[in-house]
C-alpha cells in the first residue's frame, strides 16, 4: 500500500526541496508527494507492482522487472519500500534503459525503508526500462519488499 500511494503521488515541489544529492523525489515539505488515488489505483489495475520476500542467502542478489514506455509518458515514478525487520536490512533501487543499459535513476538510501525515484523517459528514449532491486542483510535474516511504478 505504501508504494502504491507514493508511486502514484504527485510531487509538485521545486528544485530547492528535491534531494539532488541522493537523486530522490522526497522533500521535507511534501514527503513523497501529494496523494493521487487515481494514479495509485491505475498502478494496481495495470499490475505495475511486485511483492517479494528475500532471505540472507540472497544477499547481494537482485530482483528485476521490466516495463515499456510510450511518448505519452512524461514522468515515471518508482517506489520501493520494505519492512526493515533488521536495522541493517537495506535495499537499493536502480532503473536502467534496457537498449543501452544506461542508468537513468537510482536511490541508495541506507537509513530509511522508502525509496522513490523519478525520471522522464522522453529524456532517455521511449522503450523498455528495467527496475533492479538489490538486497543487503545480516546473516539469518529475511525481509519483504514491495515495488510500484507509475
Amino acid at each position: 500500500m505504501k508504494t502504491m500511494l507514493t508511486a502514484g503521488g504527485k510531487y509538485i515541489g521545486d528544485g530547492s526541496t528535491y534531494d539532488t544529492t541522493n537523486n530522490r523525489c522526497i522533500s521535507d515539505h511534501e514527503g513523497a508527494g501529494v496523494l493521487c488515488s487515481f494514479n495509485s489505483h491505475w498502478c494496481l489495475a495495470m499490475s505495475r507492482y511486485a511483492v517479494q520476500t528475500v532471505s540472507s542467502s540472497q544477499e547481494g542478489q537482485s530482483f528485476t522487472t521490466t516495463f515499456n514506455t510510450t511518448t505519452d509518458d512524461t514522468l515515471i515514478r518508482v517506489s520501493l519500500s520494505w519492512l526493515k525487520r533488521s536495522e541493517l536490512s537495506d535495499f537499493d533501487l536502480r532503473v536502467y534503459k534496457v537498449s543501452n543499459n544506461q542508468l537513468v535513476a537510482y536511490s541508495l538510501e541506507t537509513d530509511e525503508n522508502l525509496e522513490v525515484v523519478k525520471f522522464n523517459p522522453n529524456t532517455y528514449g521511449v522503450g523498455q526500462y528495467r527496475i533492479e532491486v538489490k538486497y543487503f542483510a545480516l546473516p539469518n535474516t529475511s525481509d519483504s519488499f514491495s515495488l510500484t511504478w507509475y
